[in-house]
């Protein structure tokens, strides 16, 4: 069970003080049935963090203790990666949810990383666009892609969800992108588990009023009991914006 992984990884101190919040907090012992989950909450308490019930931390936490490792770690900062397999992974995480599928063709999956590298070309993040299949092979043996008979996806459909997350709240500044991707996003039920990550991490004061309310109403303009899940998930409150918390109570 949960507790005789946690004792296998941690000191004995450690341990103790983990199992302790996992039995004060119900919402986050039930999301540890997860292992993988639970591995971001183990990972989280053998750097010392504070341990958080936001699913989108502990996720996260599983991908730097991933991207930690000294030989992956010297892998992705050099060419053909340069340190951005974020990027690349949003961009396949974004492809994927917009098909509604957790697998691209070999070719969709080039083609998604050639426009993850224009872009950061633009951005000036990159000199030139290297070759995306040389982008597949890294992101495929040393991070969390697989690639079988032709097709690529990621090694769990969770890390599908956060990093398509991860682009929606890391353009969530952008109010002109960011409202016409969380527009796309609402539409489509395959956003469905990125989108409450995304509301699970604006609660305050992690995130700003202004995000809260152009999730919820991005969400609104789609569905009004959509727009109230999300407004829950964000714990949206009436100082983010008295119109629309009056429209949805």
């Amino acid at each position: 069970g949960q507790s005789a992984v946690i004792r296998s990884e941690l000191d004995e101190g450690s341990a103790d003080a983990l199992l302790e919040v996992l039995a004060k907090d119900t919402r986050l012992r039930h999301a540890t049935r997860s292992p993988l989950i639970l591995r971001g909450l183990i990972a989280q308490a053998q750097v010392g963090a504070k341990t958080s019930s936001n699913v989108y931390d502990l996720l996260g936490a599983v991908v730097a203790t991933l991207e930690g490792d000294d030989k992956r770690k010297v892998t992705l900062a050099e060419a053909p990666v340069f340190g951005m397999q974020t990027r690349y992974l949003e961009e396949l995480a974004c492809g994927l949810n917009a098909r509604g599928t957790t697998n691209l063709s070999r070719d969709e999956a080039l083609f998604a990383i050639g426009t993850a590298a224009a872009h950061m070309v633009e951005e000036r993040l990159l000199g030139a666009v290297p070759q995306p299949t040389s982008v597949l092979e890294v992101l495929a043996s040393h991070h969390v892609l697989h690639v079988q008979d032709g097709l690529v996806r990621f090694a769990h459909q969770r890390f599908q969800e956060y990093f398509g997350a991860s682009r929606l709240l890391r353009t969530g500044g952008q109010a002109d992108d960011s409202t016409r991707r969380l527009g796309d996003a609402v539409n489509e039920p395959a956003w469905a588990d990125s989108l409450e990550l995304v509301a699970g991490t604006l609660k305050a004061p992690r995130g700003s009023g202004a995000a809260r309310a152009r999730l919820v109403q991005t969400a609104e303009a789609v569905d009004l009991a959509y727009a109230c899940d999300l407004a829950g998930l964000c714990a949206f409150a009436e100082s983010d914006d008295a119109a629309l918390h009056v429209r949805l109570v």
